[in-house]
């Protein structure tokens, strides 16, 4: 059985199961020799590939590279990362306005929004893109897997008192920035209440009240009913893995 794509991106509200179906993706593939990185994996593990660094920059990447085995993670926060990618950006800066000038369309025009985080997030997406896009091609057994990709990032907007109507998300999605295969998780409304009420009670991860959740609900189904590019669905609340294999497997 062949996979025919090199990048995965999943999307669907907060507390349906992406962070839960992510992983069991992730292990049926490494399974099959593919080597899966996320957003910040593949920045760490593979700018000095794409950008020379001095001998200070080689040692702090090889100590980032050595705490991903500890799934310890380092951001653009850090200032010395921040400063080789833009290195690597001013390379490549007609790649990147290429990625940003789509993203700004509907994100930085969106004055309600703490950005001082979100642009670190959306830049880390737009960088980890370009760098794949460069390693695909000399080795098929990479895959790009975000654990938030651009589809996901729309979901931002709903933490904002501004609704995005549909010639908006038109608008975003219209530039077909996305990952080859888009799985939307779905899963039972309910569900989805009683994962975000664990998680309040535990203080635990991102936590959304019962309107946000409405909100995010709403927002799927318009992102449904554009039909502007394609995805599959996974529901979470039926035979996982035979509807796992069916998607990854062509």
């Amino acid at each position: 059985m062949k996979i025919k794509f090199k990048s995965i991106e999943l999307f669907g509200v907060s507390g349906s199961g992406k962070t839960f179906l992510r992983n069991k993706i992730k292990k049926k593939l490494i399974v099959k020799g593919y080597k899966i990185f996320d957003v910040r994996e593949i920045i760490i593990l593979y700018i000095g590939q794409v950008v020379k660094l001095n001998f200070y920059e080689k040692i702090l990447i090889f100590y980032f590279s050595f705490l991903l085995k500890f799934n310890i993670k380092t951001t653009l926060w850090n200032k010395t990362l921040s400063k080789v990618c833009d290195k690597y950006l001013n390379k490549e800066q007609k790649k990147y306005l290429f990625f940003k000038k789509k993203m700004d369309k509907i994100f930085l025009k969106n004055t309600e929004m703490q950005f001082n985080f979100h642009y670190i997030w959306i830049k880390e997406l737009i960088i980890a893109n370009m760098i794949f896009e460069k390693l695909k091609k000399f080795d098929n057994k990479i895959i790009f897997f975000p654990d938030e990709g651009f589809v996901q990032k729309i979901f931002l907007l709903n933490y904002t008192k501004q609704n995005k109507n549909k010639t908006s998300i038109k608008t975003y999605f219209n530039n077909k920035i996305f990952c080859d295969l888009i799985i939307n998780i779905k899963s039972l409304k309910s569900t989805i209440v009683k994962v975000n009420e664990i998680k309040n009670r535990n203080k635990n991860g991102w936590i959304l009240k019962k309107d946000e959740i409405n909100k995010m609900i709403k927002l799927e189904k318009k992102i449904k009913n554009t039909k502007y590019f394609k995805f599959e669905v996974l529901k979470n609340y039926k035979k996982i893995e035979d509807q796992i294999n069916n998607l990854i497997y062509r």
